[in-house]
């Protein structure tokens, strides 16, 4: 005995749902492909952003993965230090701070020294927040 598919839902005694002509269908027909074309165009433009972040992620980790311990210590100090800038210069231009930044300002707390920053990046801390004030 040959098995049949059945499905509850859709059989060949059922009521058509929606009875439309040639002049009808056509513009549905239409309007639907370029509904899934756009869908696909978004799907591609995630798929993009996706991929670049795994491709980011893979590189990063692979440079520093292989960095000795007081390498990568030094460069989460750097990070650190160029977060509070970024901070800092985003509070200038809101008017939530009004002094020009310096190392001076620089948050103890944070235990950014000016050796961190130059030997990561061969430039004092100076430098970065003079670079920053140019920009």
């Amino acid at each position: 005995m040959a098995s049949v598919w059945h499905d509850p839902f859709f059989t060949l005694e059922a009521d058509t749902l929606l009875s439309l002509d040639e002049v009808e269908a056509v513009p549905l027909i239409e309007q639907a492909a370029e509904m899934i074309q756009k869908m696909y165009s978004v799907i591609r433009k995630l798929l993009a952003v996706y991929l670049h972040k795994l491709k980011l992620r893979r590189i990063y980790t692979q440079k520093m993965g292989n960095l000795p311990a007081e390498q990568k210590t030094n460069q989460a100090l750097f990070n650190r230090f160029r977060k509070v800038m970024e901070e800092y210069f985003g509070q200038l231009a809101t008017g939530q701070q009004s002094v020009m930044p310096s190392v001076s300002l620089q948050p103890k707390s944070l235990g950014v020294i000016n050796e961190v920053i130059k030997r990561v990046t061969n430039l004092p801390a100076s430098a970065h927040w003079q670079r920053k004030m140019i920009l």
